[in-house]
């Protein structure tokens, strides 16, 4: 049996999403996340290492509720695009997918402890 090596819990979410890119915006559909990072199925190949706003429309593209996190491109093929978060944008952000995450996953007490045991976004040393 493997081992799950992922520090936090990754939920799959199909919601709008958006990439803002120096030079266009790419709309595609969030396939999962997690608290630190995401990925994108179905979006065209993007550099890796290229940094990004991501954005999730959690109430529609024209509504007021969502999250935003400066993000890098880890990973990049036929299959999609996988993110980094590098930060998140706003408290409302951290709160929100915080909430995502927490409750669409298997584990919710499980989902909650990892973020409350682990500080911020960025990986363990």
């Amino acid at each position: 049996m493997s081992e799950n090596r992922r520090e936090f819990t990754r939920v799959t979410v199909p919601i709008e999403a958006e990439l803002q890119l120096e030079d266009r915006c790419v709309a595609t559909a969030l396939t999962d996340v997690s608290m630190i990072g995401a990925f994108l199925g179905g979006c065209e190949p993007i550099a890796v290492s290229t940094k990004c706003r991501f954005v999730v429309f959690l109430d529609g593209r024209t509504g007021r509720t969502r999250i935003e996190a400066d993000a890098r491109v880890v990973r990049s093929g036929a299959a999609g695009v996988g993110l980094e978060f590098e930060d998140l944008v706003g408290l409302d952000s951290y709160w929100h997918l915080r909430s995502l995450v927490v409750y669409n996953a298997k584990d919710p007490d499980a989902a909650e402890r990892e973020v409350d045991e682990h500080l911020g976004i960025r990986r363990r040393d």
